[in-house]
């Protein structure tokens, strides 16, 4: 069933070839948009999304970029220009994350968690606000995985902590874009 239509929206799905940004990638699709789904590895999870975008007569593309360095921001910024004058939407479902018990984690780790959920969304998103329509939408998707943690550190953070987090990075943006909240 689909509960919505944007057969003039364009998406930018990253992480969006597995998992939810397959799913969220495939809804948005089914409702008439055109998707953009971004991921760095898994070119099996790749192929098998673009065979049900064919199957399906879906306009799904696919960019392979590393968004944890200038060279695949570089790289996605190129593919967007080649595709989309502008977008309708961001829906950032990459990430990461390193279940350990905290005595075994680095400092290495840590910074490749923070490089992906935190940074590069963060760089995501001023590479595109130029490119973004009136009324776009910004959205950071987790999952559960991202609430587990260590017995010696147990948080949470409620979505509206999250959606005030985000309008003190930019106020400013938060005018222009119509929406920005994580779930």
């Amino acid at each position: 069933m689909i509960c919505f239509l944007c057969r003039t929206k364009t998406f930018l799905i990253t992480g969006g070839t597995r998992g939810i940004g397959q799913a969220i990638s495939l809804r948005f699709a089914r409702a008439g948009a055109t998707v953009i789904a971004n991921y760095l590895r898994n070119e099996k999870a790749a192929e098998h999304l673009k065979a049900i975008a064919t199957e399906e007569g879906l306009a799904i593309a696919l960019c392979r970029a590393d968004l944890t360095n200038e060279r695949g921001l570089e790289q996605l910024d190129r593919s967007l220009q080649e595709r989309v004058p502008h977008l309708s939407g961001l829906v950032h479902c990459a990430a990461t994350g390193i279940h350990r018990p905290i005595e075994e984690l680095t400092e290495r780790h840590f910074d490749w968690t923070f490089n992906l959920n935190v940074r590069a969304f963060f760089k995501l998103i001023k590479l595109l606000m130029g490119r973004l329509s009136k009324g776009s939408s910004i959205v950071a998707v987790s999952s559960w995985g991202a609430l587990r943690a260590s017995r010696a550190i147990r948080w949470s953070v409620r979505p509206r902590a999250r959606l005030r987090r985000w309008r003190a990075i930019s106020p400013s943006n938060s005018r222009r874009v119509a929406s920005a909240s994580t779930f």
